[in-house]
């Protein structure tokens, strides 16, 4: 099976491509098809379709990268076996770029000096860096180079998929203090840190803090150097949790500017085998078209300590309610008294009395007391 080099001239990537490749490469039967024109040959040859080798992974060339072609069986084998179509591999890492690795048109001499400059150091030996923050080599209709898009560092067994934009996914191992453990770490970043300089060549390592957003996977060993904006647990009566930076063992990560979790059909459910913290900078909100229902043995409301029970609604406005019948009862007595005399005035305090004593009996009988007004699991501050 022979490999032979080419550089894309044009990809189907729907119905909006350029010329006229969707037509030619079979509509969007033929989405991730290219055009290309070898460059093995005499005159470059002319212009072919390949379709990519790969059906379940995809790295989408750009104009002016070169890529290799295979001639492969196509899907008019059962009819024909003789009869093959051309298929590409990914493009060709010509100049060790993760943003892209386009060439200056290789089928005519005009390029601008300043162009032909930068890549004739690579030839030479000397690491691409252009000066002038462009290059004008077309790579598509809406691609344009980034020239501050840098390769992560590798360590020894990483696998690493790198996107050509900032984003990628690390396997790796927990590298500390250049000492290597063996545990295992995934990392999925999406756009890096903006405060890394526009050399594109100076290889980067993630950082939880910085980069755009990101997740990581860890397991035993190495803690993440997170920077959390706040870290207290002053609500634990015991046993907080261990700080964010300093937790050894397995743990997902998530960082980015907005955190947004959605549930279409179910549920959300957080559960701990320990407890469930949150904390924030501003306020923790709660708003529900339905009910907010806190089931707990103890609710404490202000502080941890908090040791003034809350008042039980019903209860409290039934022995209330007790209290402002009594009193109208009273008034009621006292307003039909016309003289001052000793026995009036007697009179009224044996009524007092007797209403009291009804009202105790009442709430007796009732089983309700002042102390039963209080709640047993909801507990304020002063």
């Amino acid at each position: 099976m022979n490999l032979s080099p080419a550089v894309v001239t044009n990809i189907n990537l729907g119905i909006s491509s350029s010329g006229s490749i969707f037509q030619t490469s079979g509509g969007y039967s033929g989405i991730g098809s290219v055009e290309y024109r070898r460059i093995d040959v005499d005159n470059y040859g002319a212009l072919g379709i390949a379709k990519p080798y790969f059906s379940s992974f995809s790295n989408i060339p750009l104009k002016n990268e070169l890529i290799f072609l295979l001639e492969l069986p196509n899907p008019d084998i059962q009819n024909n076996i003789s009869r093959k179509s051309m298929y590409y591999l990914s493009p060709i890492n010509i100049w060790n770029s993760v943003n892209h690795n386009g060439i200056p048109n290789i089928f005519n001499n005009n390029i601008p000096e300043q162009q032909k400059a930068d890549y004739e150091q690579v030839f030479n030996g000397i690491t691409r860096t252009v000066k002038d923050g462009q290059t004008d080599i077309s790579l598509g209709n809406t691609f344009k180079e980034k020239l501050n898009i840098k390769p992560l560092t590798k360590n020894e067994g990483d696998v690493l998929i790198e996107g050509r934009f900032g984003n990628s996914i690390r396997f790796g191992s927990l590298q500390s203090n250049n000492t290597f453990n063996g545990q295992p770490i995934t990392i999925i970043r999406n756009g890096q840190r903006e405060d890394e300089g526009n050399i594109g060549f100076l290889p980067i390592s993630e950082n939880i803090n910085f980069d755009k957003s990101s997740i990581y996977l860890t397991s035993e060993g190495v803690s993440l150097p997170i920077n959390s904006p706040i870290s207290n647990f002053n609500s634990y009566l015991t046993l907080p949790p261990t700080q964010p930076n300093k937790f050894l063992g397995s743990q997902i990560a998530i960082s980015s500017g907005r955190l947004y979790f959605q549930s279409t059909n179910d549920h959300i459910i957080l559960s701990s085998g320990k407890s469930i913290s949150f904390n924030a900078v501003g306020s923790i909100n709660l708003d529900t078209n339905d009910n907010i229902i806190l089931q707990s043995d103890k609710i404490y409301i202000g502080d941890k300590e908090a040791n003034q029970s809350a008042l039980k609604g019903n209860i409290t406005v039934e022995q209330l309610n007790l209290l402002l019948k009594a009193f109208k009862e009273f008034l009621d007595i006292t307003s039909k008294l016309t003289t001052t005399s000793p026995n009036s005035i007697n009179a009224l305090g044996s009524t007092a009395k007797i209403i009291l004593d009804s009202i105790s009996d009442t709430g007796q009988r009732k089983g309700i007391n002042f102390d039963q007004c209080k709640s047993d699991s909801v507990f304020i501050t002063e």
